[in-house]
Formats: C-alpha cells, structure tokens, sequence
C-alpha cells in the first residue's frame, strides 16, 4: 500500500508470507529463532519484515537478526552457533575470525540431513533431479 516503508509481522501460520503474496509486497518469515524475542518460553511463531523490495527486507533481516544474547533464543538456542550478521572483524579479533572460517569451511559439520524422498513420488522428474542436487550440495559442504 505504500503507507509505511517497513512492517513487522509475526508468523505463525502465513501472517507474514500471506499478506505480503497478496499486496504484491516483500515478506520474509525467517528461522524459527533468528530473529530474537522476548516472549520467552517455546513458540512456533516467528518474527520477520514486510518491506517494498527485496533489498529492503534483507537490510531490515540483518538489523533484526542482530545476535542479542539477552533474549531467550539466543542463551537456550542459537548461542554460539549463529554468527552476528553485523559482525565486523578486526585484526584484534582473532578468535572470532578462526571461528568464523571453520564454519565457512564446514558449516554442516556434526548435522544430519534427512530427506524423506516418499513425498517425491509424483512429483515431475525436473524437481526430483533439482533436489538431488540440492542434497548432493549439501553433502559437499
């Protein structure tokens, strides 16, 4: 509508995504917990942009996204495993920047993907073909 350059949904069930396909705007539901909150305790909602363009919700995702290892998600969830999206490396941080690069080198170590392939079955051989190949990417990394 053009009323506000940026709006915060919630999404727990399309509230973000939904509108956003509707009004021909950008909405970004993230993660589940990339975007910290202060509602404490377990949900399946998650908090994220609604924005003109693209570039918008990406700048908006990475101030939103910032690490804040005061809310819940980050000290139960994410402490340690999700780098800030801020984080400017300087020579005097030498720990962060190794810590960094092995992630970059192996960001999947210790992870398990499962792909059940059943939900496949009709599906036309082109999408087959591209998930393999996302899974066969996925095991390089």
């Amino acid at each position: 509508a053009g009323i506000v350059p940026l709006a915060i949904g919630i999404d727990g069930g399309g509230s973000i995504r939904v509108p956003a396909s509707m009004s021909g705007i950008v909405g970004l539901a993230p993660t589940f917990g990339r975007v910290p909150t202060r509602r404490g305790g377990f949900s399946v909602t998650k908090t994220g942009p609604m924005t003109a363009t693209m570039l918008d919700v990406a700048v908006a995702h990475l101030v939103l996204s910032q690490v804040q290892p005061e809310t819940w998600h980050h000290r139960t969830m994410l402490a340690g495993l999700v780098p800030d999206p801020m984080l400017v490396l300087d020579e005097s941080d030498k720990g962060t920047q190794e810590q960094l690069q092995q992630q970059q080198q192996s960001p999947l170590k210790g992870y398990r993907l499962g792909v059940f392939w059943d939900h496949f079955v009709d599906s036309d051989p082109e999408v087959v073909e591209a998930s393999w190949k996302a899974v066969e990417t996925l095991q390089n990394l």
